[in-house]
């Protein structure tokens, strides 16, 4: 049993490296993100292959003051709940696909802002932007730092669930035939 863990763990190693010899070969970039301190949202050093461009606070806190931006909040609902920017919508990206109710509040924007907190909403925000860019949204921008950043500079945040966000969808009954056509 040993011996064939051994030998997985050396076939493992060996594609691994054999992987990435072939894709630099074939002048497949290695990607190297810039690491963000816990907590953090930071910039790609690969802007080319972002959904939307990083913005700092101070940019961010400025487009805040304008009516016609739109924050959206990539975290969990419940963390949304618990206090997020004054004025944000709540878009979790966990599925993949943004909901078209959301797509159209968006569609009179001037700007969208996304933002997340923790690494794992960094890469939410990241994934929303791009499927917000999908959904036609032209002007996004990620920021940069994340909710902690917003929070520890005193910009404007609220409590409480998004009254204009649409209704997050709703588990099926333990009983409902998976793929039955209504």
């Amino acid at each position: 049993m040993r011996h064939l863990f051994l030998q997985s763990l050396t076939l493992l190693a060996l594609g691994s490296v054999l992987g990435t010899i072939v894709g630099r070969v074939r002048g497949f970039a290695v990607s190297s993100a810039v690491t963000a301190p816990s907590g953090q949202c930071a910039a790609s050093l690969d802007k080319e292959a972002l959904a939307a461009p990083w913005i700092p606070h101070a940019e961010a806190r400025t487009l805040h003051a304008n009516p016609n931006i739109a924050f959206i909040d990539a975290r969990p609902r419940h963390e949304f709940e618990a206090e997020h920017v004054a004025g944000a919508l709540n878009a979790p990206a966990f599925f993949g696909s943004v909901d078209p109710e959301l797509l159209r509040l968006l569609a009179t924007a001037d700007a969208v802002v996304v933002y997340g907190d923790s690494e794992l909403d960094c890469k939410r925000a990241r994934t929303l932007a791009r499927l917000l860019r999908l959904g036609g949204i032209e002007d996004l921008r990620l920021m940069e730092g994340s909710f902690s950043g917003w929070l520890a500079r005193q910009s404007p945040t609220e409590t409480g669930p998004c009254a204009l966000c649409p209704a997050p969808p709703q588990p099926l009954p333990p009983n409902h035939p998976r793929g039955a056509h209504e």
